[in-house]
Order: structure tokens, then sequence, then C-alpha cells
């Protein structure tokens, strides 16, 4: 009696599952779950590199500011030791 009972509870778990809970569709989601992973941390990286980046040139921008700074002060420095 036993045999019968779980052929047939066997029987209905195997109509039941959906085709993608098979061990292909385990793999297959989990492929697709390391492509979503790999491609959202290449997006993080390459933010935070565009992200470096301007912080790079807006302090080579102050550097050069500062530089035209320095310049010109001394230029008029120098001016004023001249013409006195």
């Amino acid at each position: 009696m036993k045999g019968p009972a779980v052929f047939l509870v066997l029987s209905l778990v195997v109509m039941m599952a959906e085709p993608a809970e098979g061990i292909i569709g385990l793999i297959t989601g989990l492929a697709s779950g390391i492509g979503h992973a790999i491609r959202g941390i290449s997006n993080l990286v390459k933010k935070r590199r565009h992200g470096v980046d301007e912080v790079v040139e807006e302090q080579q921008d102050q550097d050069q500011n500062q530089q035209q700074l320095h310049k010109l002060l001394f230029q008029q420095k120098f001016a004023q030791h001249r013409f006195t």
C-alpha cells in the first residue's frame, strides 16, 4: 500500500513542477545571476573611475589657477620694485 501511495505522490510532484525548476533551469538561472552580478560590478567600477577622473581634472584645474595667480603676484611685486 505504501508503494502505490509514494508513486502517486511523486508523480504529482513531477507533474506540478514548472519546466524551469529542473537542474537545467537551476544552471541557467545561476548563469544568468552571475552575468547580472558581473555587469553590475562593471558599471560600479566605471562610475567610480569616472568620478575619480573628474576629481583629478578638478585638482589639475585648481593647481593651474594657483600657478597663474602666483605668476601674476610675482609680476606685480616685480613691477613695484622696478618703479620704486
